[in-house]
């Protein structure tokens, strides 16, 4: 997931008048799922313009967490599905030891 950049077409533009809004009245933090370095400069700009902080964090995948790393040698492909459907999405915003 990038940032709603060019924010000038349709769901971008939804995202980009929300985020300004938000920030007249707020201070506005932002989460970008993805490497910082594959984000284009100009979008990096742009959120940098509406935002008091932006965090890039890359997103996790549920087989790296216990209990479904050690499903994973045993169920291959299935174990991920598994975890997708029992565990919480939250731990995909979980920092990295």
């Amino acid at each position: 997931m990038g940032p709603p950049f060019p924010p000038y077409s349709g769901g971008h533009q939804r995202t980009d008048l929300l985020l300004r809004a938000l920030a007249r009245v707020y201070e506005v933090d932002t989460l970008v799922l993805g490497k910082e370095q594959n984000v284009d400069p100009d979008a990096r700009a742009y959120l940098g313009s509406i935002c008091s902080r932006v965090i890039y964090r890359r997103p996790r995948n549920f087989t790296h967490f216990y209990p479904w790393c050690l499903l994973r040698p045993f169920m291959g492909r299935y174990a991920r599905s598994i975890a997708y459907r029992v565990g919480s999405p939250l731990n995909w915003l979980k920092v990295d030891k």
